[in-house]
């Protein structure tokens, strides 16, 4: 099972998302559905997870922060195909990734690129680029959830293993 941490999205950021998503009408094949838009924060792995990990990740962070999202654009790396709707990296955001880290006791995972999967591209034949939407909304962000997938049926909504408070 794929074990993460990611906060949600509210329906205020979606309804912005959505709206940027019609510019790429033409070339979206599919969407991601909104009941499994999030914005990972830690990817933990394909592990079980202990109760007693559990319980430590599930601990209040006791630093309360806003996420901003800044445009749509295609994504990075093995992910060109995909949309995605982009956070701001803050500094907040980084020390707070930088806790869960230390709690689950991993090592410094892949670059952190805060996103938003909200669908796939399709094969471009004629080559025109595909240019980026500016989409703005910002929210506070009063807890983290502790989730997981099945890999094994990728259409199943995620697992709820547990929240993490975030307080003042």
């Amino acid at each position: 099972m794929s074990v993460f941490i990611a906060c949600n999205i509210p329906k205020n950021t979606i309804l912005a998302i959505r709206d940027g998503m019609r510019s790429y009408q033409h070339v979206l094949a599919t969407s991601v559905p909104q009941e499994k838009w999030h914005c990972t924060i830690l990817f933990l792995g394909n592990i079980e997870l202990s109760d007693e990990m559990k319980t430590i990740l599930t601990q209040p962070i006791r630093q309360p922060f806003h996420c901003i999202l800044t445009v749509l654009s295609l994504g990075q790396g093995q992910n060109k195909k995909q949309l995605w709707a982009y956070i701001q990296t803050q500094q907040l955001l980084t020390s707070i990734r930088q806790e869960l880290i230390y709690r689950a006791r991993i090592h410094e995972p892949k670059e952190f690129i805060p996103h938003i999967n909200v669908g796939a591209l399709e094969n471009q034949s004629d080559g025109r680029p595909i240019p980026d939407m500016p989409v703005k909304a910002t929210w506070s962000v009063s807890e983290l959830l502790l989730l997981q997938s099945n890999p094994n049926n990728p259409g199943a909504l995620y697992e709820q293993l547990g929240t993490i408070p975030i307080t003042p």
